[in-house]
């Protein structure tokens, strides 16, 4: 049984203004420019966390927009088997498209420029920043082989277009999935990075108290 404690845009805004009260605490508490190999590496730690911090807020901000633009959102764990089944209704168009002369342009262009597309994993600049630009050329080059094909071959081209879209849907999501995942991990542990370096400067400035 899982307890839910209020609502996580409620518990988002806390973390953000916490977050901002605590660079005015530490800045009035460390100043902005500090010394001491051990307050140094303090200092860069726990402005790394603003950064990633910031770059939460954005990414919280975009990602909801951006899922809802590729569709009904779907599982992380669930996008790879959605992408084999999808992979394998393209290859199997294909094959249907290729036994007939008036459909074979389609099987054709889907050896040379889907069969990878479907297959593979897309490359790391779309991951890190995805776009639509593959989507459109793929589309467009699709809309031009539309001369070469019977009435049947269009409506072919059509659920070839339709599976285009809905893999370039899934890579999307994917890619803003991962980012989320992999910020929530880099905050985490620079977090937990700083909480190692405050114990220690606890314990130096203890020592160092002691010793007088």
């Amino acid at each position: 049984m899982s307890v839910q404690i209020g609502r996580m845009v409620i518990w988002q805004q806390t973390h953000h203004y916490l977050g901002l009260l605590s660079v005015g605490v530490y800045a009035l508490h460390a100043g902005l420019f500090t010394t001491g190999w051990l307050e140094s590496m303090l200092a860069i730690s726990f402005w790394s966390i603003a950064l990633s911090g910031l770059v939460g807020w954005y990414v919280n901000r975009t990602a909801p927009k951006m899922l809802r633009a590729a569709g009904s959102q779907i599982l992380r764990q669930d996008i790879p088997e959605k992408s084999r089944l999808i992979a394998k209704q393209a290859h199997a168009l294909a094959l249907v498209s290729a036994g007939k002369s008036d459909t074979a342009a389609l099987a054709d262009h889907y050896r040379r420029h889907l069969g990878s597309y479907f297959s593979k994993r897309r490359g790391l600049i779309f991951r890190i920043s995805p776009t639509g630009v593959t989507r459109r050329r793929l589309h467009s080059g699709l809309e031009n082989i539309d001369r070469y094909l019977s009435d049947e071959g269009r409506i072919q081209r059509r659920e070839m277009s339709l599976l285009v879209q809905a893999k370039d849907d899934l890579d999307f999501q994917s890619a803003i999935q991962n980012r989320i995942r992999l910020w929530v991990s880099a905050h985490t542990w620079l977090l937990g990075g700083f909480l190692v370096l405050t114990v220690a400067h606890v314990i130096a400035a203890h020592q160092f108290t002691s010793s007088w």
